[in-house]
């Protein structure tokens, strides 16, 4: 398989605290609280790993003491850390979980990266594309001005693929290989809203982008390809404990799956699958290992 480079920049250090039921102006304790690395670029790299055989390295942007616990976590899996070190420290998130699911987020503000900052990401990333990596583009970017970033991965080469999560602009004027976002975000990027398939023409026009994948909270995957359109049903979830992260075990499944040979339609009903799979553990860590 090739070897893929997640770009998860605005990485997080995960706080999860079992609430049984949030009551807001009210004290809560806590039998069990985890913490671990995550992010939405962190999740990704996770779900891929457990599922084995892929080369995979995450580069982040990390700072400070949570920084430190990330790299540190990190160790117990197959993932090679590209860590780019930044005088502002690392978020932390914490999740809050209730019974059936509910989950509340409290995140904290992202870091600010300077010009030398992004420039340093920018040769980092544009030397591990000499290697024609695909890259995946998973969630927000730190603050500041990464037009250096962008810059390089423009003058990636032809063999490398942009995987893409995400609505940020100057990445989708690259022309990503493939765009996986929800019906809300795809609403945005048209002029009017009509029918999912012509809306989706109208992106893939604008754009360059040959595939895209939304994704809906209540009803079927619908894959878009230049040579047809597929609605994929998502199975009801039984037993949902927490669904943070969902959507980025979907990504990463998905791109495993397409890396590993697998057809679009296959590889969107991996991602359901393994999206499903991690809604009813208590963390993304969780997920089998399916290393052979």
């Amino acid at each position: 398989m090739k070897g893929v480079s997640i770009l998860g920049l605005n990485a997080v250090w995960q706080k999860v605290l079992p609430m049984g039921e949030l009551n807001p102006g009210s004290v809560h304790r806590t039998l069990t609280s985890s913490t671990f690395f995550s992010g939405k670029g962190g999740n990704v790299a996770v779900a891929m790993e457990r599922l084995g055989n892929v080369d995979i390295e995450l580069i982040q942007a990390l700072g400070g003491e949570p920084g430190k616990l990330i790299e540190k976590d990190m160790e117990r899996f197959s993932i090679k850390p590209r860590s780019l070190w930044v005088s502002q420290s690392t978020r932390v998130c914490t999740t809050l979980t209730e019974k059936g699911g509910r989950t509340t987020e409290l995140i904290e503000p992202s870091p600010e990266l300077s010009l030398n900052e992004w420039e340093r990401i920018a040769e980092m990333v544009e030397d591990r594309l000499k290697e024609n990596r695909d890259v995946l583009i998973c969630g927000s970017f730190p603050g500041g001005n990464p037009s250096s970033l962008i810059e390089a991965l423009s003058r990636r080469p032809k063999e490398s693929n942009l995987w893409v999560d995400g609505l940020r602009q100057d990445i989708l004027e690259l022309a990503p290989m493939v765009l996986k976002i929800n019906h809300k975000e795809l609403a945005t990027l048209v002029e009017k809203t009509r029918s999912i398939a012509v809306d989706c023409e109208e992106v893939s026009a604008r754009f360059g982008i040959p595939n895209l994948v939304i994704t809906s909270e209540d009803g079927p995957v619908t894959l878009w390809e230049k040579s047809g359109v597929q609605e994929i049903p998502v199975p009801s979830l039984p037993g949902v404990v927490n669904t943070t992260g969902a959507g980025d075990t979907f990504f990463g499944a998905l791109a495993h799956g397409r890396l590993s040979g697998k057809s679009w339609k296959q590889s969107v009903e991996l991602g359901i699958e393994w999206a499903g799979l991690r809604c009813g553990l208590p963390n993304v860590e969780d997920l089998p290992s399916q290393k052979r």
